[in-house]
């Protein structure tokens, strides 16, 4: 299984491709290119890590699966900070 640390990598990774697309709605404006490229860095950092830990079709497997959640969540919580300022 991976660890924690693994796990936040791909979260922070995810988050900040998320922030750097142009249609976020978490930030004013959406963050730079230069965001863009340290979240691809990001997201495969801990690959290597994982291969050393299990084989190779559960590690991709359970990557994309943190990924996929990442991404699916990051646009709630845009969602719930409109709702707290009454735009909803």
């Amino acid at each position: 299984m991976l660890n924690s640390f693994q796990v936040l990598l791909l979260i922070a990774g995810t988050l900040l491709f998320y922030l750097s697309n142009k249609n976020q709605q978490l930030l004013p404006k959406a963050l730079n290119n230069g965001f863009r490229l340290a979240s691809y860095l990001i997201l495969f950092c801990p690959y290597g890590i994982i291969f050393l830990q299990n084989e190779g079709p559960s590690v991709i497997f359970q990557s994309f699966v943190v990924i996929m959640l990442g991404l699916i969540i990051s646009p709630f919580f845009a969602l719930l900070k409109s709702n707290k300022k009454g735009k909803l």
